[in-house]
């Protein structure tokens, strides 16, 4: 991989890691922990959160919610 401090990504990886994907996990666990470990910043955008967010709002899954919430204030304080 090339070196980079800043990561831009959609919200698929997002989901793929939150909610444990078999096809993807290894790869974003490998991801999520290189940019852990190497201090990389991982930038996403607004819309992208409000995509995640449609599904649990629409269907009362409230556990999704938090997930996302505590996977964003955990990456907030690691800055």
């Amino acid at each position: 991989m090339t070196d980079f401090k800043r990561v831009f990504i959609d919200m698929a990886p997002i989901i793929y890691f939150l909610e444990n994907s078999s096809l993807y996990m290894e790869s974003m666990s490998t991801f999520f922990a290189k940019c852990l470990r190497e201090n990389i910043k991982i930038v996403t955008s607004t819309l992208t959160v409000e995509e995640y967010l449609v599904q649990p709002y629409s269907n009362g899954k409230g556990e999704c919610i938090e997930t996302l919430k505590r996977w964003i204030h955990c990456r907030l304080r690691q800055r």
